[in-house]
């Protein structure tokens, strides 16, 4: 009994109430409304503080068992699979040098409840062609991010509010433009439809870690986890950034100004924070107490590795993958979970891509390339 005494109480002090204030029934509404009048609006550091408490209580209450995700216990319907609709959302200077993979990713599936769709948001939009297919991706929003800059947090977030006002997103998948597919829109579903949990396949993918892991280097405790205003604890990265979201993951972290911090945004706090996108979304989760849970895989599906051996500058920056494209490079990130890949700078190969990614060249469902690309596909066939 007096534990729960004492978590009730915690959770009181957190939502602002007390055992005192609910028993003065006397209390004249003139008073309680100079009260509140009186009161000082909340600064963001209350009130991350104030959600922060209440997470850390109802995950209490909550007593969870584990935080680690399990698989769906319910076998896949392969005759009436759950819908996934995967949002594909790009951020990128002003090409996308993949995109006929891109359009055939998207095209080639099986299942009528699997599809995929694509939003790009471009730092220099009026560098792209008013009549190419990139162009009639583009959200009508550019934050002009740098590399390393909170900005890219702000692209970001730009791309989570226009791909969630197609009701049938159901997760939320952030690429660049050197990135590619490296497995068929039906596996990413059913990968999907495995470790989703309920009805809307709930369940994100990010590789986190917090300050206490051994991965955690010490560049990174001082340039990632020490963030002013955040509780330590909350603090997560992810590695790489680019990560896959699902719809309610997302839209709680688009909720978060206005329904836990008074209106106020929380991405300014990662102004000075190292590759910010990396730190931004895992936190978030954190605060509104997702993660850790069991709806959040610790994986990433993003292949993408660093040289340990490179020095400076050099070292921030993901091995480019230009010339080794094939099939073991594929085998060898599909073995490690992966489903897509980067980093590719130069234009790849469609048919190469479609001949290791399906098997063969599909090009029966590639009716909706554009003529200069079905006129390069048939050179290449030459």
């Amino acid at each position: 009994m007096s534990d729960f005494r004492s978590r009730l109480s915690s959770f009181q002090a957190a939502m602002g109430t007390s055992t005192q204030q609910q028993q003065a029934p006397n209390t004249s509404s003139a008073v309680v409304k100079q009260a509140k009048n009186d009161h000082p609006i909340s600064s963001i550091e209350d009130s991350i503080q104030t959600l922060w408490r209440k997470t850390q209580i109802q995950k209490s209450v909550a007593a969870s068992t584990s935080h680690l995700p399990t698989t769906n216990n319910n076998k896949e319907d392969d005759k009436n699979p759950l819908p996934i609709h995967v949002a594909i959302c790009a951020v990128i200077v002003s090409t996308l040098p993949h995109e006929d993979i891109w359009r055939s990713w998207m095209l080639n599936h099986k299942s009528p409840n699997t599809t995929a769709s694509m939003y790009i948001h471009a730092k220099t939009p009026s560098a792209i062609r008013n009549d190419s297919w990139v162009k009639s991706k583009l959200i009508p929003v550019s934050h002009d991010p740098n590399w390393n800059d909170i900005k890219v947090v702000q692209a970001m977030l730009s791309l989570i509010e226009y791909a969630l006002q197609n009701e049938e997103t159901t997760h939320i998948m952030f690429v660049t433009e050197s990135c590619i597919p490296i497995a068929s829109l039906d596996s990413l579903a059913s990968l999907l439809r495995k470790y989703g949990t309920g009805e809307d396949c709930c369940c994100s993918f990010l590789d986190y870690y917090s300050r206490q892991s051994p991965r955690c280097t010490r560049f990174e405790e001082h340039a990632c986890f020490h963030i002013e205003k955040l509780p330590p604890l909350a603090i997560y990265k992810a590695l790489p950034g680019w990560c896959l979201l699902s719809k309610n993951h997302a839209q709680q972290v688009m909720n978060l100004p206005e329904q836990q911090l008074g209106g106020k945004e929380l991405y300014p706090l990662f102004q000075n924070v190292w590759a910010p996108e990396e730190v931004f979304f895992p936190t978030a989760l954190s605060l509104v107490g997702s993660l850790p849970s069991r709806e959040v895989v610790p994986r990433s599906i993003m292949w993408a590795k660093w040289d340990e051996r490179a020095k400076g500058s050099q070292r921030a920056h993901p091995i480019v993958y230009d010339d080794e494209f094939g099939e073991p490079l594929v085998t060898r990130a599909r073995k490690e979970g992966c489903f897509f890949m980067r980093k590719f700078k130069r234009k790849l190969n469609v048919l190469d891509w479609e001949r290791i990614i399906f098997g063969t060249s599909n090009n029966s469902k590639r009716d909706g390339v554009d003529s200069d690309t079905n006129i390069e596909t048939k050179r290449l066939k030459r």
